[in-house]
């Protein structure tokens, strides 16, 4: 059976501003496209310029610096100099490790928290064509925690989510985590069955 998240009064509520909407598209005062398509806007959770979502919360932004030509396996091991990393998962490393990105820009990362355990599929959908980032974002943004001093990824044994494209082109989720005593690197398919948690942390792109 499923459960009503609205009482018998707001169901009312909304079909008579349901009803409203259909006769004045009827009687011609309201377009019948425009209508249609702040419809869909609603239904995708988004209101003006704010998007309500049911499983992401907006926490901001960060700035990542340019970068040169990006080396995989020059920065994310667990000899690294810059970067307290003690462990990287076998994903990863098969996935990862020999991948070679093109210099890049100053970006824009948004940051976003779960609200709640959530497989891969659905926070890409919210996400939407902005999902993508690189490693040398991932790498700029450790090399400011290198060693679990403040900053905007989370400490606390919660991931920090990334969705970064493989050597062979095909999106993955890039995780990092602090393990109490240095960066665990890890990385799983997008159609792994396994949820993140609520509180973890997701990076995207801003614009």
């Amino acid at each position: 059976m499923t459960q009503k998240c609205v009482t018998d009064e707001q169901y009312g509520q909304l079909r008579r501003r349901v009803d409203e909407l259909v006769r004045r598209t009827d009687e011609g005062t309201l377009l019948f496209d425009v209508v249609m398509a702040a419809l869909q806007n609603v239904i995708r959770g988004k209101f003006g310029n704010a998007a309500v979502s049911a499983l992401l919360d907006s926490l901001g932004t960060v700035q990542v610096s340019s970068t040169g030509k990006f080396l995989a396996n020059q920065h994310f091991t667990t000899n690294s100099k810059e970067v307290k990393i003690t462990a990287i998962g076998d994903n990863f490393k098969e996935n990862f490790l020999c991948k070679v990105e093109d210099p890049q820009r100053k970006i824009t990362l948004r940051i976003s928290k779960l609200k709640k355990n959530s497989l891969d599929k659905p926070i890409l959908d919210e996400l939407g064509s902005k999902y993508d980032t690189t490693l040398a974002s991932i790498w700029e943004l450790l090399k400011k925690q290198p060693n679990v001093e403040f900053g905007k990824l989370l400490t606390n044994g919660s991931a920090n989510i990334f969705y970064v494209y493989n050597v062979k082109g095909v999106p993955w989720a890039v995780s990092v985590r602090w393990h109490g005593a240095g960066w665990f690197v890890g990385a799983i398919s997008v159609e792994d069955l396994r949820e993140w948690g609520g509180g973890d942390q997701v990076f995207s792109c801003n614009s």
